[in-house]
C-alpha cells in the first residue's frame, strides 16, 4: 500500500473512532464506562486515543485489566508503567472475562458500556459490530469498539513516536501468553535476530506467532452473535440527527433491558 493510500485509509478510520468516541461519551457518560487496556498494541491505542479526545475527562472513565495466566514480564511491565504514569487507578480482575463482568458490574452498577481495543480479523469478530451488547446469558454491557475496522498497518501508523510495549521490537506481532506466542517467523533474519513488529509486510500474517485459537462456534452461539450484528448502531455515525439517535437508542436499549440513569 502506497503511504498516500495509508495516511487517507487512516484518517478515515480515526475519524470513526472518534465519532465512536464521542457518541459513547454522549450516550453513556464517561463516569458509566470502563476501558479494557491489556498492554498490547490495540488496547495502547484505544488508551491513547481515549486520552487525547477527553484530556480533561479520561479520569472519569474507569480502567481494567482481565489477568492471565503466563503473561509476558514485559507486558505486566508496561500495563503498569502506563497505570503510574497516566493515573489510572487500574483495576485487576484475575476471575474468568464472563466472571469478572458481573464481578465489576456489582461493584459498579453504573457502568453501561465497555471500550474493547478488538479488530477485525481476531478470534470471533465476525458478527460484531461498533456498538454491539454483550450475548445473551451475560452481563448487561454495551461492547464499544471504536477501531473495530482498523487494518494492522493503521495501529502501527497511529504508534509511531508513541510509547509501546518493547516485545514489539523484538518481533512480536499478536501478544498471547508465554505459552502460545512466539515472535512473527515472518520477521525473522538471517542469524536468529527479528525485525520489530511495524516493519511486517502483510497484515495477514499477523498472528502467524500464535498457535491456532480454538474450536470453531456452535451454531447456538453464531445466531446469537447475528442477533447482535442487527442491532448495529453504526449509521449513527454518518450524521444522523441526535433526536433521531436518541429515540432509536431507547428503542433498542428498552428491548435489551438497559436500564439508562
Amino acid at each position: 500500500m502506497s503511504s498516500s493510500k495509508l495516511r487517507a485509509s487512516r484518517g478515515t478510520s480515526l475519524d470513526e473512532a472518534k465519532r465512536v468516541l464521542k457518541l459513547t461519551e454522549q450516550l453513556f457518560g464517561l463516569e458509566n464506562v470502563c476501558l479494557s487496556f491489556n498492554g498490547g498494541k490495540d488496547s495502547t491505542v484505544l488508551l491513547d486515543m481515549v486520552m487525547a479526545e477527553f484530556p480533561d475527562g479520561y479520569h472519569k472513565i474507569t480502567y481494567v485489566y482481565f489477568q492471565q495466566q503466563d503473561e509476558f514480564d514485559e507486558v505486566l511491565d508496561f500495563i503498569r508503567e502506563c497505570d503510574s504514569k497516566y493515573s489510572l487507578n487500574l483495576k485487576y480482575l484475575s476471575a474468568s472475562f464472563k466472571d469478572a463482568l458481573s464481578k465489576l458490574l456489582e461493584e459498579h452498577p453504573n457502568f453501561k458500556a465497555i471500550l474493547l481495543g478488538t479488530r477485525v480479523g481476531d478470534p470471533f469478530t465476525t458478527y460484531l459490530s461498533l456498538f454491539t451488547p454483550c450475548d445473551e446469558g451475560w452481563p448487561m454491557l454495551m461492547r464499544v469498539f471504536p477501531i473495530l475496522n482498523w487494518k494492522y498497518a493503521e495501529v502501527w501508523n497511529y504508534l509511531q513516536q508513541k510509547e509501546y510495549c518493547t516485545l514489539y521490537d523484538q518481533g512480536y506481532t499478536s501478544l498471547g501468553s508465554k505459552v502460545d506466542t512466539v515472535p512473527n517467523p515472518k520477521l525473522r533474519e538471517e542469524g536468529g535476530h527479528y525485525l520489530p513488529a511495524w516493519l511486517l509486510a502483510n497484515g495477514k500474517w499477523e498472528r502467524l506467532g500464535r498457535k491456532k485459537f480454538g474450536a470453531n462456534r456452535t451454531a447456538k452461539e453464531l445466531r446469537t452473535a447475528f442477533r447482535d450484528a442487527n442491532m448495529n448502531l453504526k449509521y449513527f455515525l454518518g450524521g444522523v440527527g441526535a433526536a433521531m439517535a436518541v429515540y432509536t437508542l431507547t428503542i433498542v436499549a428498552r428491548s435489551l433491558k438497559f436500564a439508562f440513569k
